[in-house]
């Protein structure tokens, strides 16, 4: 119901307002979490462990907001919380989306730096980032930071024009069996269900990205300029995707649980199970826009 209402108001209210509801929404989130019991470290590691089934080895992907949570636990001890349950042949992987919309930041004078442009996606998402043993993928609008991944599995990502598409670090990461992980969000975050939308843009039956590339100047690891070019969601399109309804109504239950700590939302799913669902779907013309 509140995805429906957001749509139906959508269409009739500025920009501006829509930043300023959304942020009074966040606001509003934030108050509320205030008056439930606190997340301690026990409760997060039975969440992560027990309830979801993070286990030693897994690569974890993780959209989280701390803000949303009523916990004393930093973005650092988080860390360490999920480092410790994966372990040293885990590894745990952030999405370092900017703050506005990939459209806006192509459009916009800011160059992207990968060494110092901030994560939009949050304090954990930018915690991770500035941790000297993190890798960040190189794409102004979709990279990923990990601790854990390989070089060569996260390198590249700028000679792609789809940023979820073949060759990409999320294609990649598929042979891994990845996890996406949700602390404190729910799954309208799972980032993962645009992957089959881009392997194979001219066949899926919804046009999700503008028809037109866009440029931008970045800056590498060394501090050189380099021109890429991407594609960016159609905005009008991905604001009616419904992540969560899909996986509920068309992935087998094995593949993904959700939960929560009183009022904020938990989850897990297997990004590899979710893409090939999305595939095999997208031919009878069922994608995460119904």
């Amino acid at each position: 119901m509140r995805l429906l209402v957001r749509r139906v108001l959508a269409k009739f209210i500025s920009d501006s307002t829509k930043k300023k509801l959304k942020k009074w929404e966040f606001k509003g989130k934030q108050r509320l979490v205030k008056i439930l019991p606190v997340l301690k470290e026990e409760n997060l590691r039975k969440l992560l462990g027990e309830t979801l089934g993070i286990s030693k080895g897994d690569h974890v992907f993780v959209h989280a907001s701390i803000s949303l949570l009523n916990t004393d636990l930093s973005s650092e001890k988080i860390f360490y919380i999920i480092q410790d349950i994966v372990g040293s042949e885990g590894s745990i992987s952030v999405p370092c989306f900017p703050r506005m919309s990939s459209k806006q930041f192509m459009n916009s004078k800011k160059k992207f730096d990968v060494l110092n442009s901030p994560s939009g996606m949050g304090g954990f998402s930018e915690y991770v980032r500035k941790r000297e043993d993190a890798i960040r993928s190189f794409h102004p609008t979709k990279s990923i930071a990990s601790v854990g991944l390989t070089r060569e599995l996260l390198e590249g990502h700028n000679l792609c024009e789809y940023p979820f598409g073949h060759g990409t670090p999320y294609h990649k990461m598929l042979s891994l069996q990845p996890k996406v992980v949700g602390i404190g969000v729910p799954m309208s975050y799972l980032s993962f269900v645009h992957i089959a939308e881009d392997m194979e843009p001219a066949s899926f039956p919804v046009k999700v990205n503008e028809s037109k590339k866009y440029n931008k100047l970045c800056l590498d690891e060394c501090g050189k300029e380099i021109e890429v070019s991407s594609y960016v969601h159609d905005m009008g399109v991905v604001v009616k995707a419904n992540p969560e309804k899909y996986v509920r109504n068309n992935l087998n239950e094995k593949y993904w649980k959700s939960s929560k700590w009183y009022m904020s939302p938990f989850f897990v799913v297997n990004g590899l199970e979710l893409t090939e669902q999305i595939k095999k779907d997208s031919i009878n013309g069922i994608t995460i826009y119904q």
